[in-house]
């Protein structure tokens, strides 16, 4: 019971993780440059683990990078920061697959429309064929009709 607690309560996070992940990428690239507290205010980012999560990428520099410092109010400085290349190229990738798996979704609906047609049709040829098959048809001759073609084919 523990462990599927702890497996289910791993998965939140990292859900919880990913999804911030993308919310920050698409903040941060309409950004020109910006502070932390900026993020956190913006984003309304209150969870510990996310702050310390964001914390640990600036110190990699793989989520922002650095660009100098800014003097606010009481003359306390804060550094401002970028997004880096990497993630900037991870969010194009991002909004890339969503853009081909919402348009595989679409085309997988045309495919299974298209099979669902071809099928009916394959069926529907199939009963007419037997429909004709054994249908029966009485073809009545007369004398006169056999006698004319008869003529016909002898060239009288």
């Amino acid at each position: 019971m523990k462990l599927k607690f702890w497996k289910k309560a791993q998965k939140i996070q990292y859900n919880q993780k990913s999804d911030f992940y993308i919310r920050i990428l698409k903040w941060a690239a309409k950004q020109d440059n910006f502070t932390i507290q900026k993020l956190y205010r913006e984003l309304k980012i209150t969870s510990v683990y996310i702050k310390s999560w964001i914390d640990k990428e600036i110190e990699k520099e793989k989520l922002f990078i650095n660009v100098g410092y800014k003097k606010f109010k009481g003359g306390k400085m804060y550094p401002i920061y970028k997004l880096s290349f990497d993630a900037r190229f991870k969010l194009l990738e991002f909004e890339e697959l969503s853009f081909a798996r919402a348009n595989a979704k679409e085309a997988r609906a045309w495919a299974i429309r298209a099979v669902t047609i071809a099928i009916i049709s394959l069926f529907l040829l199939i009963t007419l064929s037997l429909v004709d098959y054994f249908s029966v048809q009485n073809v009545k001759l007369h004398d006169t009709n056999v006698i004319s073609v008869t003529d016909t084919m002898l060239g009288e």
